[in-house]
């Protein structure tokens, strides 16, 4: 257990969410025995959810020995309240917090200095001779079934394409003959290798984000718009719509976001394929004229939103909650 990791504030027993297990009953043990606070707090920044997926926490059990030891248990994810939450929202002892933008310091401070350059003066290039560049580390099914849409449609040709890893939950490509592709030397242990993420040669960044059930904004977003890229996602319903929340500008003169309300993965994926269909004969550069002043707003709002401290949970301003990020 990862207990107290911040000894600077002693209103709570602090916990990283990837070291506590899927067994709350553990959790309250080692509280029991180790515990300085009434307050726990568990730390789920990275994530939407705690490892391996919230479905195999009982919450309700988990409330029951909360209140009977009288614990209040904070969990804070790095994600918008959504649907998903409303019932673990509703215990008494259990309280969760949404810090949508967590992912956004964390980009934010490994792109300052980027190669010597400072985050403001930081942009992608505009040598646009392919329409999209696309990053594939981990091969979730939405992945997957957008790999095969793309290689369907003719459009590995107006891409740079990477994916790192086989799938191993047994995606049966109809399009595609599966194989690695490495154009950026990637690896898990590294944010980034070498400078292809500027020096790519592509107009748009089309994000294929880690989830497909919720509207989860991760790195893979904020890179885009940090290095003023234009971008389209795929992900969550709403995942695109989303952003505007937060203040940034959707690229609506370019793209068609109808596809960003369905609830079917398929049709999504269908909705994103549409739209590249769309632009992909295009002016390149016209294109880019078209949206200009949204890109410069949108890495604009991103840095105002680290320099700010905006969205940040209230658990965490309020207790001067310090985070590394």
């Amino acid at each position: 257990m990862n207990l107290d990791i911040n000894s600077k504030n002693k209103k709570f027993s602090f916990y990283n969410a990837t070291e506590i297990g899927v067994n709350f009953k553990n959790l309250i043990i080692d509280i029991q025995n180790h515990k300085t606070c009434d307050q726990v707090l568990i730390w789920s920044t990275m994530e939407s959810d705690l490892p391996n997926g919230n479905e195999k926490y009982d919450f309700e059990e988990f409330n029951v020995i909360c209140e009977s030891y009288n614990i209040i248990v904070n969990i804070v994810f790095g994600i918008f309240n959504q649907e998903q939450y409303y019932n673990i929202n509703s215990y008494k002892n259990i309280k969760l917090h949404f810090w949508p933008t967590y992912l956004l310091h964390y980009t934010y401070n490994k792109f300052n200095d980027y190669d010597g350059v400072k985050i403001e003066n930081l942009k992608k290039n505009q040598n646009f001779k392919k329409l999209f560049v696309l990053y594939n580390n981990k091969p979730h099914l939405h992945r997957c079934k957008l790999m095969d849409k793309l290689h369907e449609n003719g459009l590995f040709e107006y891409g740079e394409i990477s994916w790192n890893t086989l799938n191993n939950i047994n995606y049966n490509f109809k399009s595609w003959e599966e194989k690695i592709i490495n154009i950026d030397e990637f690896n898990d242990s590294h944010f980034y290798i070498g400078n292809h993420i500027t020096d790519n040669t592509t107009l748009l960044f089309l994000v294929s984000e880690s989830c497909n059930n919720l509207a989860l904004i991760t790195e893979k977003t904020f890179k885009p718009i940090l290095i003023e890229q234009p971008f389209i996602c795929l992900g969550g319903r709403l995942q695109n719509i989303i952003l505007k929340e937060l203040g940034f500008e959707l690229y609506d003169e370019i793209f068609d976001y109808s596809f960003d309300y369905l609830d079917d993965i398929n049709l999504r994926v269908d909705g994103i394929i549409s739209n590249l269909n769309r632009i992909k004969n295009g002016d390149y550069y016209e294109l880019h004229k078209k949206i200009e002043s949204k890109i410069k707003h949108n890495k604009e709002r991103a840095i105002s939103i680290v320099k700010n401290g905006l969205h940040i949970p209230s658990i965490i301003t309020e207790n001067n909650i310090l985070f590394e990020s």
